[in-house]
């Protein structure tokens, strides 16, 4: 048994035993042990009217959570979080708002990551280590009901697949190489700063010096941008255009996944060739 079960077991069998006694020595002991906090006390002690949690990618995806025992789920994930000296280094993938009366407290939250030394849910004040039961019980029972499966695998895969048939044009030489995915309107919301930090680092073994654009487009003179025309838990419809000023080369292809046989099957278009079933396989068929 190693030490941190250890730690468990012992504070299982004292809070067993401070039972009679009543909760308030069993919380100290847990808050002093970093299994819970008492900063999020406020949401159960004074009336929350509404907690807002905002997609940081996506103005138009937020939820407004009012039922008071949602409220209470959010705020028992929130009290087991762990107290980090500062937030994640990370841009946020979530703003949560917490209203009460005229007072509003804002946080950032990163979905997903446990760096240590960071916290992935934080104010300007303090920040913490929640659990990961945020992201399951709050973030995708609510949001992502028709998400494709493994989507990492599809939405990135797609991508690194053109990539790979068409490097050879820009990899070399003064290009510089962008790839452009939070324009990607219908999928933006599911694109996390943990993923696209990967991602990232992925597109730099393959293409060196590539990266993300952020609003820059006039630092790259090679824009490859994805633009998804429909999708569903298993097919997936895009367009990735490859803009490559340096060669006086745009293309588009035409990307198809299927979820078959517990993987993604990507099918690539020749340059600017539409698949003859791209229209007929649903979503968005206009290019």
């Amino acid at each position: 048994m190693n030490g941190k079960k250890i730690i468990v077991a012992i504070v299982i069998i004292v809070a067993a035993g401070l039972l009679l006694i009543g909760f308030a020595p069993i919380n100290g002991i847990l808050v002093k042990l970093g299994f819970r906090n008492n900063d999020f006390n406020y949401i159960v002690q004074t009336k929350v009217d509404k907690i807002v949690i905002q997609n940081s990618r996506d103005p138009g995806f937020r939820f407004i959570i009012t039922d008071p025992k949602a409220i209470h789920q959010l705020y028992e994930t929130l009290s087991h979080g762990s107290v980090r000296p500062k937030g994640s280094s990370l841009p946020p993938d979530y703003i949560f708002e917490v209203y009460t009366g005229d007072k509003v407290k804002k946080y950032d939250y990163v979905v997903g990551v446990d760096k240590s030394g960071e916290g992935n849910f934080w104010d300007k004040n303090q920040a913490f280590q929640v659990p990961k039961n945020l992201d399951d019980t709050i973030i995708n029972n609510l949001s992502f009901i028709r998400k494709p499966r493994d989507f990492n695998e599809i939405y990135y895969g797609s991508i690194m697949k053109v990539i790979d048939l068409t490097k050879h044009y820009y990899d070399k030489g003064n290009a510089k190489v962008g790839v452009d995915v939070l324009g990607d309107v219908e999928c933006v919301r599911y694109l996390f700063s943990e993923d696209l930090q990967k991602f990232s680092q992925e597109l730099q073994k393959v293409v060196l010096g590539a990266k993300l654009v952020n609003g820059n487009f006039n630092d790259f003179n090679v824009i490859i941008s994805a633009n998804n025309r429909g999708y569903s838990s298993n097919l997936f419809k895009t367009i990735i255009t490859v803009d490559d000023r340096v060669n006086h080369i745009y293309q588009k292809y035409y990307v198809i996944g299927k979820f078959d046989f517990n993987k993604w099957d990507i099918e690539v278009s020749q340059p600017n060739q539409v698949p003859n079933d791209w229209y007929t396989l649903g979503g968005q068929g206009n290019e």
